[in-house]
């Protein structure tokens, strides 16, 4: 049986040390990310709110006079909303990953 001195407990202990710094880190970046959910989440709904808004002027359309250029800033508007909200769908999707792995 080897002798238990100061130097070979902290020779046992040095891995888990560094093991524990890595946790450490790993445990920022997700606290990072997770503190960034409520603000996509309010990003998320805001264009879910003008997405509503784009239809809803949609739908109006066969009520009014409406231009070419009208109905083009409208599609615009619509596909940008669109991809940014995919945007930060997706972003939210690979959070909830990275949360569920670990790192």
């Amino acid at each position: 049986m080897t002798e238990l001195t100061l130097e070979s407990l902290r020779a046992e202990i040095a891995p888990i040390h560094a093991r524990l710094d890595g946790l450490q880190a790993e445990l920022t970046t997700v606290c990072a990310r997770l503190d960034g959910l409520p603000l996509m989440s309010a990003a998320i709904e805001a264009l879910r709110h003008e997405n509503r808004q784009i239809r809803a002027a949609i739908n109006n359309i066969n009520r009014t006079n409406i231009t070419v250029g009208e109905v083009k800033a409208l599609h615009d508007d619509l596909n940008q909303v669109q991809t940014k909200q995919t945007e930060l769908e997706t972003r939210i999707v690979t959070l909830e990953r990275l949360i569920r792995e670990g790192r």
